[in-house]
């Protein structure tokens, strides 16, 4: 598996673990973001089908960056200063 199907690959579990974790149903999801229930369980297996509005819907609905969605930062506050230490 290449690095971005690996990306992506996390991305569909993120999208899926922060769904479970907010008890949110599918349904629930497709309809906050404006896509059909289908197209948002494709999602969760296939990231690679997720178009830019509905990786920033994704991002306000769980208030956290996309960054994280996409498995490219393991912050999942939107505000990562909050976790720098600056008195070092």
């Amino acid at each position: 598996m290449d690095e971005i199907q690996t990306l992506l690959s996390a991305a569909a579990n993120r999208i899926r673990e922060l769904r479970l974790t907010h008890k949110y149903t599918q349904e629930f999801i497709a309809e906050a973001i404006d896509v059909s229930r289908s197209t948002y369980c494709r999602y969760e297996i296939d990231f690679h089908q997720v178009k830019a509005p509905e990786l920033i819907a994704l991002s306000k609905l769980y208030n956290v960056s996309t960054d994280y969605i996409l498995g490219l930062s393991d912050f999942t506050a939107i505000n990562r200063w909050q976790y720098m230490d600056f008195d070092r």
